[in-house]
């Protein structure tokens, strides 16, 4: 298809609705659960079950996208999305027993979803556009998640106001089912060439993503720094709900105010980077992020009151973005162009193993000890780790490239 015929402007408006109800479904969900429960670890089992499949699943996204086509698997994937949706409503109008277990299986699927969304959305640019044109596409559709998680939350809240928690279920499957009929239209016309996959193709690129970690242990490293820095974040945000309307004693919209201030935050901090690389080399942005983040989670674990706690998340999630950009131009530079697709997906998964642990974590400890000390503990892990591999950096001198390569 011709990029000129192409109709980009109702692509974004779909993929807006698809984060926007992402957003309302991260409002509900945790409130559904501990409204009805009142237990952090059956949040955390919700959490657990949400993630792990979404682990297993990443290296196999792509491969679905080459071999059934972009616009068969985003129509089945909102298709699942929208019935998934109409199954939970039932399941809590009914009060359903094990709701925990359901409410996380019903995550599981949004979040394999959510994943396949990502990866189709990048093979519906590539197909369509080249050069500048499609790196400028693909940041007008990372604006339109940013400014679904700004959005989406004070959304989210107002229209439980109107309509209550629980039938905010059902106002995500709109959403869904309007990028479902926006799918079937304006990808109806597209010729899609798919070519059949093999899981030993999966497994030979990630027998090449670990060679290359072996060969680099320094990604290695801070694959763990990453993965400790998942669990810090993965713990307040599984137990926010519990924190802010149990401990901070606040009302559900407070929660809400939670996900604007972050949202706001990564905005913020994403659009420091520029004027900070200027000032600064990518190696010093990493080691002030870095501290920036172990003091945000020391603030927001030993908070006793919602605005302290506020300041804590809010920094948190605009520091681990900024370290983030260290992070991904360390990669850049030390994994191979030729690899760095199977290198990449590797790390991603290592990255994103540590939140089913947080799951359990809070399974097992989260009423008897509380998310804010395991977090606090988590804390402390990460600056003797984190600490130890970016003092290894400096001493090392890892040759850094500039951020962009």
């Amino acid at each position: 298809m011709s990029t000129r015929a192409f109709p980009f402007a109702k692509l974004w408006l779909g993929l807006f609705s698809v984060y926007l109800g992402d957003q309302i479904l991260l409002f509900a969900v945790p409130l559904i659960i501990w409204n009805m429960t009142g237990s952090i670890a059956q949040a955390g089992v919700a959490y657990f079950i949400e993630w792990l499949p979404r682990v297993l699943f990443l290296p196999y996204g792509g491969v679905l996208i080459d071999r059934f086509g972009v616009r068969r698997v985003l129509l089945k994937t909102d298709a699942a999305k929208v019935v998934s949706c109409l199954v939970a409503f039932f399941l809590v109008k009914e009060e359903a027993g094990y709701l925990a277990l359901l409410l996380g299986i019903f995550n599981a699927v949004l979040s394999i979803g959510n994943a396949q969304t990502v990866v189709a959305a990048d093979a519906i640019l590539a197909q369509t556009y080249s050069g500048d044109e499609f790196s400028r596409r693909q940041a007008s559709i990372s604006k339109a998640d940013q400014c679904s998680m700004v959005l989406g939350p004070a959304f989210a809240a107002g229209l439980s106001l109107v309509i209550g928690i629980k039938q905010l279920l059902l106002a995500a499957a709109v959403f869904y089912f309007f990028n479902y009929i926006n799918i079937r239209f304006i990808l109806r016309h597209v010729q899609e060439e798919t070519r059949p996959e093999s899981s030993r193709s999966v497994l030979g690129d990630l027998q090449v993503g670990i060679s290359v970690l072996a060969e680099h242990k320094f990604l290695l490293l801070l694959t763990c720094v990453a993965a400790l820095n998942n669990m810090l974040i993965g713990m307040l945000e599984a137990a926010g709900a519990a924190i802010i309307t149990g401990r901070l004693n606040k009302p559900d919209s407070f929660f809400s105010l939670m996900n604007v201030i972050a949202g706001l935050n990564g905005v913020f901090a994403l659009s420091l980077v520029p004027l900070l690389l200027k000032r600064m080399t990518v190696r010093t942005l990493g080691t002030l992020s870095f501290c920036l983040l172990c003091l945000s989670g020391v603030i927001a674990n030993v908070a006793d009151g919602f605005w302290f706690f506020l300041v804590g998340f809010g920094l948190m999630i605009g520091s681990s973005l900024l370290l983030g950009v260290y992070f991904r131009t360390v990669r850049a530079t030390l994994i191979p162009r030729e690899h760095m697709g199977k290198a990449v997906g590797l790390i991603t998964c290592l990255n994103q193993a540590s939140l089913p642990l947080t799951g359990l974590l809070l399974t097992a400890y989260g009423d008897s000890v509380g998310p804010q000390p395991l977090g606090l503990i988590i804390t402390g892990v990460l600056v003797l780790v984190g600490g130890a591999v970016l003092s290894r950096d400096a001493t090392k001198k890892v040759e850094i490239a500039p951020e962009g390569a």
